[in-house]
């Protein structure tokens, strides 16, 4: 199997997990920095919002993760009809909505594909806690998707804007909020335009608890924050560039931590309703 850019580059830190990329303002490591700042910018912020960083190196895991990768695109060759459907877009029920939602995601693959040099692969984030940040540098994502039940499906959760993601994370000791930032394959993604509820029942033509709908490998959303209402529900409207957006995958080998990274909460534009809530 050929390297891939997201191996680690050589260091003399190799057999550590976590290889120090920055701290306290000072780069550690020169090359896997500049690699953390290309990326930053397509989860809607600056480098500089990064107080601490870590590159995760877990060669287990982005075995995984380049398996997966290779699988997938094979599957979307030699088996079109079971494993790249194109079956939303003959929806009758929000139509058009659905095909913004996938256009907004070939945007982010397109963007993220000029950057990476190869397709099929997105920069994706999450909040989370410190404790939990380092269990999934070491296991990976595979004991996420059963804690609960999934507004758009029974999967492992992330979004392409760190200031949503910053809306889960919780401070860690020093007040820093910790994110997760890795590598996705969405593959084939159904977007996801039903809302979870109508009023405090589940929607029956929603995917709350469900699992990936046959033919895709991903479900995509774009989300409503707007207010506490409306909060996390799908966007009625045409997304914009500050839309926030929601993958949902259903394999752990789907997604590649690179990343344990430390933002101040006021060096970017987190979501206001969070800190009234």
């Amino acid at each position: 199997m050929n390297e891939h850019w997201w191996r680690s580059p050589n260091t003399p830190s190799q057999d550590l997990l976590l290889i120090p990329v920055l701290k306290a303002g000072e780069k550690k490591h020169h090359v896997l920095y500049q690699k953390l700042a290309s990326l930053v910018p397509l989860l809607g912020e600056k480098a500089e919002v990064i107080q601490q960083a870590y590159w995760i190196n877990n060669p287990r895991l982005a075995t995984q993760f380049e398996v997966f990768l290779d699988c997938i695109t094979a599957k979307h060759s030699l088996n079109p009809s079971e494993f790249n459907s194109q079956g939303w877009k003959y929806a009758t029920v929000d139509h058009d909505l659905k095909a913004e939602y996938t256009a907004k995601l070939n945007d982010h693959l397109t963007l993220a594909s000029n950057l990476l040099n190869m397709s099929g692969v997105i920069p994706v984030v999450q909040g989370t806690r410190e404790n939990a940040a380092h269990r999934i540098a070491k296991n990976g994502f595979g004991t996420l998707a059963s804690l609960d039940p999934g507004w758009y499906g029974q999967g492992i959760y992330f979004t392409s804007k760190m200031a949503y993601a910053g809306t889960y994370s919780r401070p860690s000791k020093d007040g820093s909020l910790v994110f997760v930032i890795s590598l996705a394959v969405p593959g084939n993604a159904f977007p996801i335009t039903a809302p979870p509820y109508v009023g405090s029942h589940p929607n029956p033509q929603g995917y709350l608890g469900e699992p990936c709908h046959r033919g895709y490998q991903s479900h995509y959303t774009i989300v409503d924050v707007s207010g506490k209402v409306t909060n996390g529900h799908p966007l009625r409207t045409r997304p914009t560039n500050s839309s926030f957006d929601e993958l949902v995958v259903f394999e752990p080998a789907q997604a590649l931590p690179i990343f344990l990274v430390h933002a101040n909460p006021g060096t970017f534009s987190l979501i206001p309703f969070f800190f009234s809530c």
